[in-house]
This record gives structure tokens, sequence and C-alpha cells, in this order.
């Protein structure tokens, strides 16, 4: 199950890469487009972190067993 969701981690984090590369080399038409992907990014980053938050749940539940 964790590599599962280490899986899933590493799928978020490729698509972070592309969109961080696409706004890194200019490719974005204009500043709204470049807010998009910005906010796209974050919602990315912080769902690696709720990833994260819940395999520590697992180890903290499987340790007290």
């Amino acid at each position: 199950m964790l590599s599962d969701l280490d899986e899933i981690k590493n799928i978020i984090q490729k698509q972070i890469n592309q969109l961080t590369s696409q706004v890194g080399t200019g490719m974005c038409e204009d500043f709204e487009q470049y807010k998009n992907l910005t906010g796209i990014i974050e919602g990315l980053t912080r769902s690696i972190h709720v990833v994260d938050d819940y395999i520590v749940n697992i180890v903290d539940n499987l340790e007290e067993d």
C-alpha cells in the first residue's frame, strides 16, 4: 500500500516538474496563464503534502498495533 502512495506522489511530482518547466521557460502566453499554472502547481504540491500526512498516519497506526 505504501508503494502505491509513493507511486501516486511520483506521478504528481512529474506533473509539477512539467508545469514548472513550462513556467520557467517563459511559455506562458500571458499573466492569466501564468497565474493559472502557478495555482495548479500549488495545488499539486499541497496534494503531495496530504499524501505524506496520510502515510505518517498509516505508519503511526501500524506502530500502535
